[in-house]
């Protein structure tokens, strides 16, 4: 529509208004929806500006003319917000007045469509209400709590909305958002009133609510206060025998009343359920103070605790004795069957301090007590030992280092220790109950319902991240040894890389190529999987590959590294280029690999071309550095090199300093940090391992030979990046031999 006609049509419309807000009743909302249809043809600047100037001279002359207001506060937005708001806000209260409320629904909603605001939910819920909309409500109402989270009325109606609906979970949200807006009013009446209906709705099912809840109750409320609020939930606590939760909350209370005696003896109530079985808990309660009123409670409590873990039969470890039970307790000392010592007696503070309490089912008692049984099943059953070991862990979790002390005291040597992990590592990450974390040094136990092939579905769909999705294809062949993954799995998975192959064969054939390695696994790993859809050429694929190295470094997985090399050599000829690249670009997993395919090919040359560029580029190359330096100080080149590794020492030695001082620069700058340190370790193990002194022992045969060392000397000398114990143990070996080069 030409601007013109625009014009003329909003003109039109502007001159029939000729009425005065009492003839308001002469507007419907399909008038208003004809207007909408005018102001979307409003297509450019100008057009803009000329209708917002016919409408300002039509609300100078009546300011009560609906429509130029109107298309004022719709074309005003987002350059004139207050005029926006104040226009709409205007026409609709003038609406309400009239209790127009189909034209004052319209009008919020499209005031809402431009831009959300609590005036045009407020005054929808009201339209909504007359008009006998009710089921809307609860939705917008949740809108108005999203900008304004501190109106309790609207957050207790949407609770009290779902309480009726039997909705219960979500009414609890909704009250607990009005609960903490009342603490921080300090509204004593409704905080207490909210307190006792969650306690109605959720009794002790879901303690945490409540204690969630402290901080902000301690920062506006008196302790007798709080105390009587945590008071109230105790009872069906120790009515559905939760115990524990029970004594905590009553610690708590105490906490906030010390001198309460009926919180104190409620507590002592319930320690006297928990621990009815106790040998000694009559003395133990008395001699803790707990039923002395006048002695500190918190005291008490602590001594209390301590000493009830002690009873006959019950297990302990110590760290030098080893596992035993207890098989005696007096008011002074207890007795414990240790392995070396059955009848060793030690007092209840040397008790408290020197033992840890175990667990029935604790691995280390099993070992102590049932220790054919539990070798057997570490033999027979891995899974079940290591669940056994898992479980009684801390947070149901133990260190790979942790299992191995455990597996290798007694149970399988340590020779056999790698064999049996390796085997045993596998079957872990395909049972659902067993993960991973810490970089794969700690095994945690998680309830969990899900089989293996669930959990790889789940991830693989979750993430969008292409290379993350070879990873967890590659967890799925690595570790579904016994294939137990549901073939539907596999399916879904080759599908995937199918679909991405064909996709990226034009525009990232680096990604076509990846994605045909690991069709090619999966379908070797499952040879049922359809591969209708495929339709593979590596060559053609791999020749299109513009960076080949900058590839590599993104397939972060050995196998698949490996066959990439076989390709680059099978289709690319100009492969020995590529893989010379590849080694400058610090991918250190490869570099025997490649190194093999060299030699092989009987490509001497590029050998010493490696070593050369290691040498001088050992600050941009380091990882190539220093495995170039190892192979050569181990001599394990001996034979490729012959005389030349002699040649290369001395420099490698002069370097390995250099870069030395290089990384400690880096490091003390926190540049690249881990990587650095890495590389700083190895090549400080590499020259000062005691097993082999690869330094120490160049430098005696150089004095042997009359070879002058005299400024690679000085170079370890005045490297501060050298720790302290490998410098004394070489300047004092140095200084003893029979021609003595330090002073």
């Amino acid at each position: 529509m030409a601007q013109e006609e625009i014009l003329n049509t909003l003109k039109n419309l502007l001159n029939e208004e000729k009425w005065s807000k009492f003839q308001l009743s002469e507007y419907n909302v399909k008038k208003f929806r004809n207007l909408d249809e005018v102001i979307k043809k409003i297509d450019t600047p100008e057009t803009k500006t000329q209708v917002i100037k016919v409408a300002n001279e039509y609300l100078e002359k009546n300011e009560y003319n609906i429509i130029a207001r109107y298309i004022l506060a719709i074309l005003s937005y987002p350059e004139n917000r207050e005029l926006f708001y104040s226009g709409f806000e205007r026409i609709i209260n003038n609406f309400k007045e009239r209790e127009k409320w189909g034209i004052v629904e319209y009008l919020c909603r499209k005031m809402l469509q431009i831009e959300e605001n609590e005036f045009g939910l407020r005054s929808l819920i009201e339209s909504l209400r007359y008009l006998n909309k009710s089921q809307e409500i609860i939705d917008i109402q949740k809108r108005v709590l999203k900008l304004n989270p501190e109106d309790t009325s609207t957050s207790l109606a949407i609770a009290k909305y779902n309480e009726q609906a039997k909705k219960i979970d979500e009414a609890v949200y909704y009250y607990k958002q009005a609960l903490k807006v009342f603490i921080n009013q300090k509204n004593t009446k409704m905080v207490e009133e909210i307190w006792l209906k969650l306690v109605d709705l959720i009794g002790e099912q879901n303690i945490e609510i409540f204690l969630e809840m402290e901080n902000a109750l301690k920062t506006n409320f008196s302790p007798e206060f709080i105390s009587m609020l945590f008071s109230l939930l105790h009872p069906n606590l120790i009515k559905n025998q939760k115990y524990d939760e029970a004594i905590n909350l009553l610690k708590k209370m105490l906490t906030y009343s010390p001198k309460n005696r009926e919180y104190r003896d409620k507590l002592i109530e319930v320690y006297s359920i928990k621990y009815k079985n106790h040998s000694r808990l009559e003395d133990m309660l008395r001699a803790s103070g707990l039923k002395m009123w006048w002695k500190d409670v918190h005291n008490a409590i602590n001594l209390f605790e301590k000493q009830v873990k002690f009873d006959v039969g019950v297990y302990v470890y110590h760290y030098s004795w080893g596992t035993g039970k207890i098989t005696e307790v007096t008011r002074e000392q207890i007795q414990v069957d240790f392995p070396d010592n059955p009848e060793h007696k030690m007092s209840f503070d040397m008790a408290l301090n020197t033992l840890q309490i175990l667990p029935p089912d604790h691995i280390k008692v099993k070992k102590r007590y049932e220790f054919e049984k539990i070798k057997e099943c570490a033999e027979k059953d891995p899974i079940k030992f290591i669940e056994t070991a898992v479980k009684c862990s801390p947070g149901m979790e133990i260190s790979i280092d942790e299992l191995k002390e455990e597996v290798t005291d007694g149970i399988i040597s340590p020779k056999e220790w790698m064999r049996w992990w390796n085997k045993v590592k596998r079957e872990l990450k395909t049972t659902p109950n067993f993960k991973f974390i810490d970089s794969e040094r700690k095994i945690k136990y998680v309830e969990s319902e899900e089989s293996f092939g669930e959990i790889i579905l789940n991830n693989f769909n979750k993430t969008d991240d292409f290379f993350e999705k070879i990873k967890i294809a590659y967890e799925l062949i690595e570790n579904d040894i016994h294939r137990k993954v549901d073939l539907n799995v596999y399916q879904h998975l080759t599908d995937w890389f199918i679909t991405n192959l064909n996709s990226n064969l034009k525009v990232k054939p680096e990604l076509s190529y990846i994605s045909c390695i690991v069709i090619n696994k999966l379908i070797h790993a499952y040879p049922d999987i359809s591969k209708a859809k495929l339709n593979i050429n590596a060559e053609d694929i791999i020749n299109s590959v513009s960076s080949i190295p900058e590839l590599f470094k993104h397939v972060d997985i050995p196998e698949y590294q490996k066959i990439l090399v076989q390709d680059i050599v099978k289709y690319r000829n100009d492969w020995d280029k590529i893989l010379y690249e590849i080694m400058l670009s610090e991918n250190s997993r490869m570099f025997d690999y490649i190194l093999d395919v060299f030699i092989q090919k009987g490509k001497g040359d590029i050998i010493e071309k490696v070593i050369e560029d290691a040498m001088e580029g050992y600050r941009s190359h380091p990882e190539l550095f220093v495995w170039v330096s190892k192979n050569i100080l181990t001599e394990a080149w001996q034979k490729l090199l012959n005389e030349k590794i002699n040649q290369y020492k001395y420099r490698i030695f002069e370097s390995t300093f250099f870069l030395l001082s290089y990384l400690g620069r880096q490091i003390k700058n926190k540049i690249n940090l881990e990587n650095n340190t890495k590389i700083q370790k190895q090549i400080i193990r590499l020259l000062f391992d005691k097993n082999t002194n690869l330094f120490l022992n160049y430098i005696k045969k150089c004095v042997e030979d009359g070879t002058n060392v005299s400024s690679l000397l000085r170079l370890f000398r005045e490297n501060e990046y050298i720790p302290q114990k490998h410098r004394e143990n070489i300047i004092g070996e140095l200084r003893s031999i029979e021609k003595p080069i330090i002073a």
